[in-house]
């Protein structure tokens, strides 16, 4: 049973992850024609998100993300070490910074959208994280290097198990490499642009604000939304590192197996736990 439940669990968190990566692609494949100009920019984006958009794309797109990310929070709570691998640990991290770095973002645009009314495009997007509030442009550069590091560790290490890896290996770190450096240098030119305009066009700023419904109350209420995403994001990234507190306190009190070390320690043995995972959590030996 609990082999089944492992394997139902692998297969979802790498669809949820496909879906996500199909998702990222499409966005930071619109964010290349930035180079060009805003301009040109925006209908590729409305082709390239139009799936994403729909009821269908949306819902498959949310669902998605809840499931990749129960499914991180629900591996850490049962691990029975948290000693990981460098590669497993920078994922791992990543993947939790990601929602906290991506909130101003996502609330700005698809959740403003469908809640405020906001109409959001490149320009409004450009003029928020450039003009407004610069720091969200930095902000918003680590999230997409953050987004496209935990991606390319998740997909290096499903597929270096298959056969025809190793010759296609070169054009993926290639296509890896100049994917999210072409979207950086889109987006770094984009702001430029904006700035530029704002500096021609005394009207610019408020022109894309009534085009894109963006008054200063709808702006608050985006913020309050945000601070909400914030303390819940939070809240539950911390949940399975309290629950394993507790969990591990119970266990002590109703007094476990103990693994005597050859160095004279006692370490408990948690229910479930290996020999190997035992050693790891209490730093034992070489461990």
């Amino acid at each position: 049973m609990n082999s089944t439940l492992r394997m139902w669990r692998a297969r979802l968190r790498l669809t949820s992850a496909l879906v996500m990566l199909a998702f990222v692609i499409c966005h930071l494949t619109a964010h290349w024609f930035l180079l060009v100009s805003v301009d040109k920019a925006e209908p590729v984006l409305t082709v390239l998100m139009y799936p994403w958009r729909t009821r269908a794309g949306t819902a498959i797109l949310v669902t998605a993300f809840v499931v990749h990310y129960c499914n991180a929070l629900w591996s850490i709570y049962i691990r029975r070490s948290l000693r990981l691998n460098r590669w497993e640990l920078t994922q791992l991290g990543l993947g939790l910074c990601i929602p906290i770095l991506l909130m101003f973002h996502v609330v700005g645009t698809r959740i403003a959208e469908s809640t405020l009314g906001v109409d959001a495009y490149y320009n409004t997007v450009l003029v928020g994280q450039w003009l407004h509030r610069p720091w969200l442009a930095a902000v918003q550069m680590i999230a997409l290097l953050a987004v496209w590091v935990h991606a390319c560790i998740g997909i290096h290490y499903w597929l270096r198990t298959k056969r025809w890896y190793p010759s296609w290996r070169p054009a993926l770190f290639t296509y890896g490499l100049l994917l999210p450096t072409l979207a950086l240098a889109g987006f770094i030119s984009g702001g430029n642009q904006v700035l530029r305009e704002a500096d021609d066009d005394p009207d610019f700023v408020r022109m894309v604000a009534e085009d894109s419904h963006v008054t200063p109350q709808v702006a608050q209420a985006a913020d309050q939304i945000a601070r909400f995403g914030f303390g819940l994001t939070l809240a539950l990234t911390l949940l399975p590192f309290g629950a394993r507190s507790v969990r591990e306190l119970y266990y002590r009190r109703t007094k476990p197996p103990v693994l005597s070390h050859a160095n004279g320690r006692n370490m408990p043995i948690l229910p479930g736990a290996t020999v190997l995972e035992t050693l790891r959590a209490n730093r034992a030996g070489s461990w």
